[in-house]
């Protein structure tokens, strides 16, 4: 749904990412400040998926079309009232990888990625982290009547501290292509063993 990095198999590209996209920018610009993350309080799923191919990768796999459709999307309220329940019939995974939750219904070949409180608290430290100017939440009425996903941002931008962003909040933290948005067959890009 919305992964924070990049774990795809191999021959996947590694823009497919958070990190990726918000590094992009942030380089380009020099002024991470001004960048803004998205986090979705949603989860979308796909019907009839095939087990994976590769092992290493259980996450990805194939969808076929049911009546024109691959899967749809369920706000976060919905998942954890329904599918992330016990007894539901979904078996519950976490994807280190991508820093992604998943679920897979298997009979059913129903599986479904989501954001939840683990997800959401590492994507606000990685905002905290990178000077990022903020997330921006789509949509904050989709969270549970606890507001489980709004707490997690909450407690995150109340827990840092107020001097630990001042000086260097301007500060680009990512290793930069150093040719900028000129690409060429020898520059090196995301390295998908290990984050450059």
């Amino acid at each position: 749904n919305a992964p924070l990095r990049h774990g795809a198999p191999p021959k996947y590209s590694g823009k497919l990412n958070a990190n990726y996209a918000l590094r992009r920018h942030a380089c380009l610009t020099q002024n991470p400040g001004k960048v803004i993350m998205g986090v979705p309080f949603y989860g979308r799923f796909w019907l009839h998926t095939t087990p994976a191919p590769n092992p290493d990768f259980p996450l990805f796999r194939k969808a076929q079309r049911i009546g024109g459709q691959l899967g749809g999307d369920k706000t976060w309220r919905e998942l954890k009232a329904t599918w992330l329940q016990p007894g539901s019939g979904f078996a519950l995974y976490w994807d280190d990888k991508t820093a992604t939750p998943w679920a897979a219904q298997g009979g059913a070949g129903l599986l479904v990625t989501y954001d939840n409180e683990k997800s959401i608290g590492l994507k606000m430290d990685y905002a905290l982290e990178n000077n990022l100017g903020g997330i921006m939440i789509w949509a904050v009425d989709q969270d549970d009547d606890e507001l489980s996903l709004l707490s997690v941002v909450a407690r995150k931008v109340c827990g840092q501290s107020t001097g630990a962003r001042s000086s260097s909040a301007a500060a680009v933290t990512y290793r930069c292509n150093p040719l900028g948005d000129e690409i060429r067959w020898w520059t090196y890009s995301e390295n998908k063993e290990k984050e450059i």
